[in-house]
């Protein structure tokens, strides 16, 4: 019974993928309406298997709704582009979620975790971070479960020479490089949630447009987190002639295999005519036959036709389990994009009227002060970015604006301890998340907000 279920689930979840790609570029209402039907179908299916917390954020999506429908004198235009933010969402995490397949049968990968597991303590930051970074563009969440555990087999008593500080340092030290790392996707992932959200949320704007800003925030961060790594390490006079140091050809090679999977959906999207976040839908699940059909091309049919046997089988078992993470994303997007309904324009006037500098530090302060208020930072990006676009105030630069949301949704992953990346290293490592977030990566973020702050009034 629960395997027909699973493949119940992941067969709506495909077709909530195809009519979301129908009605992006069609925009034919019928076939929304189609896909909000499947969408309600998963949701129903999924229900045993939430958590509490899903749950309660669905139930809070109910409340809102009755809201707006009490609230607003034309309710129907609102909940249609939410349903459809909380539709398009849904069907971003199935394509995603499509790359573990590839990513946890790629030699490749694990070639690289050990190169980034046993580099030198000068080379182990910048390598660990922008490693897990790169991983995290294909495993998202996952690479946190795979960093974490690979880290706990590496750091051992021994490998310390029986030197428990050197050890508890270690775990440290390279525990803040993979959740900064990580923490960076929403700036540069071009296939990611930050970004699909923002974008989806600010029309106008585009992906070329954005990245340049993005990119620099990115190295601004990592920079301070090389830095902030380098002060926290011990003085201590280290020889380096006796160690080995691996070789760097798993990173470069992984770097062009993600390359290409870049540029898959970047054609997409050239070809459809349609936005970068519409065409991951497709470019994903493309990359994702390409990556295995390379594995899989001693099997003949160049690794194609055993490719495709091997999504059939373990599409059900890969879709059946997301139900929680599509709810979370899908319903921080609809309660967002409701939010901005709810609270009157001289409000958000008042908020963002203030000059690109102002505004922009504000919405970077709102999204992390949220964040540690147990707020999903999917609802705030999707408010403040719904708000931007809505008020169109001239004095306002929707690439600075943007990249303040995600600056502060960087931010607010590397520090608020309720946050599922947060979650994900407490379980693992078994320190609580206030540990890790707030008390050692407190003073990081800190310092983020204020060079950031700074950037924002000097260059604007």
């Amino acid at each position: 019974m629960a395997v027909i279920k699973q493949r119940i689930q992941a067969g709506l979840l495909v077709g909530i993928v195809l009519g979301t790609v129908g009605y992006q570029v069609s925009a034919v209402k019928e076939v929304l309406l189609a896909t909000l039907i499947l969408l309600a179908g998963y949701l129903l299916l999924s229900l045993t298997k939430l958590t509490r917390a899903t749950l309660l954020l669905l139930g809070i999506s109910a409340l809102v709704t009755v809201l707006v429908m009490v609230r607003v004198a034309n309710p129907m235009p609102l909940l249609q582009d939410a349903a459809a933010s909380f539709g398009f969402l849904a069907a971003f995490i199935a394509s995603l979620s499509l790359l573990r397949l590839p990513a946890y049968r790629s030699r490749l990968m694990r070639q690289c975790g050990r190169v980034l597991l046993t580099q030198p303590p000068g080379r182990r930051y910048p390598l660990l971070s922008l490693g897990t970074m790169l991983f995290g563009v294909v495993l998202n969440l996952g690479v946190l479960n795979l960093s974490a555990s690979m880290m706990d087999k590496a750091n051992t008593l021994g490998a310390a020479k029986g030197r428990e500080w050197v050890r508890d340092l270690r775990r440290k030290r390279m525990l803040m490089a993979v959740l900064r790392g990580f923490a960076l996707l929403p700036l540069v992932s071009p296939m990611g949630v930050g970004i699909a959200i923002v974008l989806a949320s600010m029309p106008t704007l585009s992906w070329v447009q954005l990245y340049p800003y993005t990119f620099m925030a990115a190295t601004m961060i990592f920079l301070l987190g090389w830095l902030s790594d380098y002060l926290a390490g011990p003085r201590m006079a280290v020889r380096l002639s006796g160690i080995e140091r691996p070789s760097l050809m798993p990173l470069l090679r992984f770097t062009f295999m993600l390359t290409g999977l870049v540029a898959v959906v970047f054609g997409c999207a050239w070809l459809l005519q349609v936005r970068l976040p519409q065409a991951v839908l497709v470019g994903v699940p493309l990359g994702t036959l390409g990556w295995l059909a390379v594995q899989l091309r001693g099997m003949g049919g160049l690794g194609l036709r055993p490719a495709l046997a091997l999504v059939s089988r373990r599409l059900p078992t890969v879709l059946g389990g997301i139900g929680n993470e599509v709810v979370v994303m899908g319903a921080g997007a609809y309660l967002g994009k409701l939010s901005v309904s709810l609270v009157g324009p001289e409000v958000l006037a008042g908020l963002f009227g203030l000059g690109s500098a102002s505004a922009a530090s504000l919405a970077m302060l709102m999204m992390v002060m949220m964040s540690l208020l147990g707020l999903n930072p999917i609802i705030t990006a999707t408010f403040l970015a719904s708000a931007v676009s809505q008020l169109e105030i001239l004095e306002l630069s929707l690439p600075t604006m943007a990249t303040a949301i995600l600056v502060g949704w960087a931010l607010a992953v590397a520090c608020s301890p309720f946050t599922a990346s947060m979650v994900i290293l407490s379980r693992v490592t078994g320190l609580s998340s206030g540990h890790i977030g707030p008390r050692w990566n407190g003073r990081f973020v800190g310092c983020c907000l204020l060079a950031m702050t700074a950037g924002f009034f000097i260059l604007l």
